[in-house]
């Protein structure tokens, strides 16, 4: 039986980080990491404007997918697509 300390400390050596399975997760965490803050900023840009009663966005799956890859550009776009009508 593996004992919890020896299990664990594979996880927080220095070899872990930058062997091809630590690689992979810190990549991981710095893309999702990535997609979070600019879903977030531009989710507050939408929600801003929504509020205002600028335009009108509709916050779905979709649009929340254009805004994790574009960010507050991503904003942009789809309020330009929706003072368009064509969002």
């Amino acid at each position: 039986m593996i004992s919890c300390r020896i299990c664990c400390s594979q996880y927080s050596s220095f070899s872990f980080w930058f062997s091809s399975d630590g690689l992979i997760l810190a990549l991981t965490i710095a893309v999702l990491k990535w997609l979070a803050v600019n879903a977030i900023a531009g989710l507050l840009v939408i929600g801003l404007l929504n509020f205002l009663g600028v335009t009108h966005v509709p916050i779905n799956l979709m649009t929340l997918l254009v805004l994790a890859v574009g960010g507050i550009l991503g904003a942009f776009i789809l309020i330009i697509l929706s003072v368009l009508h064509l969002l």
